[in-house]
């Protein structure tokens, strides 16, 4: 391990859970542990703020923090404790956009503490300035406020911004003059051919199998409704895409 870059991933190490940021993240591990050093820095919502933890997961050191009943601008004690003991050299943090409050918090202590960091927007088309013109006037300045208060502090003070697309970097201009480089997914192409014979009648869902967020038990529902309108409908079926864990599997299939 001496001698590698040390990688301090912001967001939690979840081996074979059914998400796409925790799927990201394992692969990106796998793919490069020999030749990184990575070590996960996880916020627990459910342990007080004096809890902290240090463990070992597949190998990688994991670092845990409580946060519960913990003002949503500020960070535990224990983890500026923890942050202001560790050895700066050859270190670089990551974070993924979606933890937008964390993020600025984090980032803050990093620009104090002169840590270089990375970001990775997964999202960046919310940038756009045609994004939301369909909301309320409200909703629309809360967005460029929190954006400019929060958002953009932490583009601005990355090292880098990682765009997962070439349509991120148009994006991210419209808030941020630090570079963007572009490291597409890692979901390659697999040029399955047209057949439009082998076309069938399927309403699909794309997604995480998750109930409360994604909202699978309306939308099963809604096509139980959509079956019983016609006789010309029974060979229309409803297929679901997506990771899933054992719960979340069992969950579907009672609905």
């Amino acid at each position: 391990m001496s001698g590698k870059l040390k990688v301090y991933i912001m967001g939690d190490y979840r081996p074979g859970a059914a998400d796409g940021l925790l799927e990201f993240a394992y692969q990106t591990v796998q793919l490069l542990k020999d030749d990184l050093s990575f070590h996960f820095v996880e916020f627990d919502f459910e342990k007080r703020e004096d809890y902290h933890e240090e463990r070992l997961i597949d190998g990688f050191p994991i670092y845990r923090f409580g946060t519960e009943g913990l003002s949503p601008l500020r960070l535990p004690a224990l983890f500026h404790d923890w942050i202001g003991k560790l050895h700066t050299q050859d270190v670089i943090f990551h974070m993924n956009h979606i933890h937008n409050m964390p993020n600025y918090l984090v980032a803050k202590v990093l620009h104090k503490l002169n840590i270089p960091y990375i970001i990775t927007p997964h999202d960046s088309f919310v940038y756009l300035p045609s994004f939301g013109l369909e909301k309320p006037l409200v909703k629309r300045w809360y967005k460029k406020f929190f954006v400019k208060a929060f958002d953009k502090y932490v583009l601005d003070n990355a090292r880098l911004v990682h765009g997962i697309t070439e349509q991120c970097p148009p994006c991210l201009q419209h808030v941020t003059k630090s570079p963007v480089y572009v490291v597409t997914n890692q979901v390659k192409d697999m040029n399955i051919p047209f057949d439009e014979s082998a076309l069938e009648s399927q309403i699909c869902f794309i997604g995480r199998f998750n109930i409360q967020t994604k909202g699978i038990d309306r939308a099963l529902k809604a096509f139980q409704l959509f079956k019983a309108g016609g006789a010309d409908r029974e060979n229309v079926h409803f297929t679901l895409v997506g990771p899933a864990d054992a719960q979340a599997t069992e969950t579907v299939q009672q609905l």
